[in-house]
């Protein structure tokens, strides 16, 4: 690897920490070491649209509906999350969080939200807007 990769690859390495350490700032608040990052992200999804159904889920992940079956599963299993049958068409089931699954997203987008003011301290302002074109590009 040349010098300018390995450069990236280790500024990227010590990226990818800051949002480790903001989930399991996350996790040690709520009791929940057995998440898993992505587990907690999905919980901010569903967090964010109140409630999905699996097929909405599996779309906005990009993920298989048996995988959906499958982290839903999981998720219940540590009580995060329940589902309830749509009262209009029974065939619809929608996932929603429970009040632990919500404290978990609170938290998770609390720690993310002071890993954007350790940005915002650490850069200028013209540096801040330089990282934003670049995470922009790369999207």
């Amino acid at each position: 690897m040349g010098c300018k990769n390995q450069s990236l690859f280790e500024a990227y390495i010590n990226f990818v920490k800051l949002g480790y350490e903001c989930s399991a700032q996350a996790k040690a608040a709520c009791a929940c070491q057995d998440l898993t990052p992505k587990q907690i992200a999905y919980l901010r999804v569903i967090h964010a649209h109140q409630q999905m159904t699996f097929s909405e889920l599996a779309d906005y992940g990009e993920i298989s509906k048996p995988t959906v079956t499958e982290l839903i599963g999981r998720l219940s299993e540590y009580g995060c999350v329940y589902k309830e049958r749509s009262s209009r068409d029974k065939r619809v089931c929608f996932i929603r969080l429970t009040e632990k699954g919500e404290q978990i997203a609170g938290a998770e987008e609390a720690a993310q939200m002071r890993l954007v003011e350790r940005i915002e301290s650490a850069l200028t302002e013209e540096e801040i807007d330089q990282l934003i074109y670049l995470l922009r590009k790369l999207s």
